[in-house]
Parts: structure tokens; sequence; C-alpha cells
């Protein structure tokens, strides 16, 4: 008999590497290019990772644009403002319900809420009662219409997160996302900081061994 979850087990470990291949181009390899100082690039993907880690999925890259106008004229907080907004995106829309439940769990608990906490599946009804009520009935004809179909849709968007998040779980969201934002940022810094340290040395090492291996050649040369 065919095992029918080989298929399914193979396709979700070629998903996974997909997903690894992403990260790699789209996260690593910019850090490994920078020309920037290591510390500027590390600055950037910690500062991206700790507003990743906060609930402003959807308004992240403002609220880290606003972040790097306010600290770079600080040499020792510049950071990078490309690198800091593409780690923004290790949280994202596929990924907000469970992140965002674990800041409620935790500020609930931080709070010593212990006798409130929400179970995930009523938080995800909790979420979808008022989105499913708001959604439109399709997009209109027309330019201008559809114009303004996006735009009131962004803001019918913007007051159901400010409703949900801000108004019935604000406070235990914003306290429970605080350990997340700073370990993220922290260890974002000190990974960020190694690796691209670790990857100039070694081009410095490859340049020095083409050097030496050149000058040996040279020397068998002439003699």
């Amino acid at each position: 008999m065919v095992d029918q979850s080989l298929p399914a087990k193979f396709d979700g470990q070629a998903c996974l590497n997909r997903l690894k291949r992403m990260a790699r181009y789209r996260l690593v390899i910019p850090l490994q290019r920078s020309r920037h100082p290591p510390g500027y690039v590390a600055r950037g993907v910690s500062a991206g990772l700790f507003w990743a880690m906060t609930p402003t999925i959807g308004f992240q890259m403002p609220m880290v644009l606003v972040h790097w106008l306010v600290v770079r004229k600080i040499p020792q907080w510049d950071f990078n403002l490309i690198h800091a907004w593409a780690w923004t995106w290790v949280t994202n829309f596929m990924t907000m319900f469970p992140v965002y439940y674990a800041f409620y769990i935790t500020g609930q608990l931080a709070l010593g809420n212990w006798d409130d906490l929400t179970g995930y599946h009523v938080f995800l009804e909790l979420w979808n009662a008022p989105v499913v009520a708001a959604e439109p009935v399709g997009p209109p004809d027309g330019m201008f219409k559809l114009v303004l179909y996006y735009i009131f849709g962004l803001l019918d968007w913007a007051w159901i997160y400010f409703a949900i998040v801000v108004k019935n779980w604000g406070v235990p969201m914003i306290v429970g996302c605080i350990p997340y934002a700073i370990v993220s940022a922290w260890l974002g810094y000190a990974w960020s900081l190694r690796i691209v340290v670790s990857h100039r040395r070694n081009m410095l090492e490859r340049r020095l061994r083409r050097h030496d291996i050149g000058v040996v050649a040279e020397s068998s040369d002439e003699t």
C-alpha cells in the first residue's frame, strides 16, 4: 500500500526549504552585501525586529520610518532604514493572530488577570466577527469609485484594528509585547552583528589567501 502521507510530507519540506531560501535571499544576504559599518547594519535589524514584535502589523513600516527620523541625527542610534523595513515582515498578516494572542496572554499574566484569559478560538472569533460584519459587497465599477472603495476599506480596517486592539485588549497586548520586542531586538542585533563581522572576516581572509597564492606564483615564475 502506498503511504498517502509521503507527498504531503515532501510538499511541506519543499515549502520549508523555499521559505528558508527566500529568507536568506531577502534578509541575510543583504546584510552580508551591505557596505555600511556592522553596527549600523545590526541596528537596522534590531529596530525592525522591535517593531515586528509589537501589535502594529499593517503599520510597522510607518512606525519604523518615524523611529528612523527621530534617531537618524544620532550616530550611535542611526540605522539602515531598508534593512529595518525588511525585518518588520518577520511578523505579518499570516502570523498576526498567534503573535497577537501571545502578546495578549503574556500581558494578562503580567497584569495579574489570571481569571480573564481568553482561549485562542474565542480570540479568533472576537476578531472575525467585526471583520466579517464590515466586509463590503464587492468592488464597484469605474476607476474613481474603485479608488474610493479601497480607501474606505482601509479606513474600515483601521477602525476595526483600533476597536479591537486599542479599545478591547490594548493594555494587555502592549504590556505583553514588551518582553518579546526587547528580547527580539537584542537577539537580532547580536546575531546580525556576528553575521556581518564573520562574513567580512571571511572575505578578508579569502583575499589574503589569493594574494599570498599570487605572490608565491610570481616568485616561482621569477626563479
